[in-house]
């Protein structure tokens, strides 16, 4: 059951992200094409792009925290073999990750809820700015969430994916 899961939720990660890189590049050549070619932009593109963008990095954020494909520094296993030692900095590295992914998911929606109060819109479309800023939240609380599953694997609370 987990594992089903698992693979429909790894599909929709990449669903989103592949459908949001193929809109952006679509519009970008669009644009590209349009302007130099025919003489005629399309107004506000770029700020539509923006969008699509952060959507696209913060969903990616998330699927790289997932698959466990982000920056890390293994400096460690050169300086000691203790396997104790290793996996002690192991967990601590992931809680320090945890509480600071925390103190972003914290502000990001302390920032969305300012911005909602002001009804702030973007100068092109006049479309609400938290379209803009929502994908931070969810990008932030879905690096949380998958830091907690990879601190208790490792503690282990949770099994481990295969």
């Amino acid at each position: 059951m987990a594992d089903k899961f698992s693979r429909y939720y790894v599909g929709i990660y990449k669903g989103c992200l592949t459908f949001l890189f193929l809109l952006i590049t679509i519009l970008m050549f669009s644009e590209v094409v349009l302007r130099y070619v025919f003489q005629s932009p399309i107004f506000g593109i770029e700020e539509l792009c923006i969008l699509l963008a952060m959507w696209l990095y913060f969903i990616g954020l998330g699927y790289a925290t997932y698959d466990r494909n982000h920056i890390t520094v293994d400096i460690l296993p050169v300086l000691t073999k203790n396997q104790r030692d290793l996996r002690i900095c192991d967990l601590l590295a992931l809680l320090l990750s945890l509480v600071a992914t925390g103190v972003v998911v914290y502000l990001t929606s302390k920032y969305c809820l300012f911005v909602y109060g002001r009804r702030e819109i973007t100068t092109t479309y006049h479309f609400s700015r938290l379209w803009v800023l929502v994908p931070s939240v969810i990008g932030s609380v879905l690096m949380f969430l998958h830091f907690l599953v990879e601190l208790l694997q490792k503690m282990g609370i949770l099994q481990q994916k295969t």
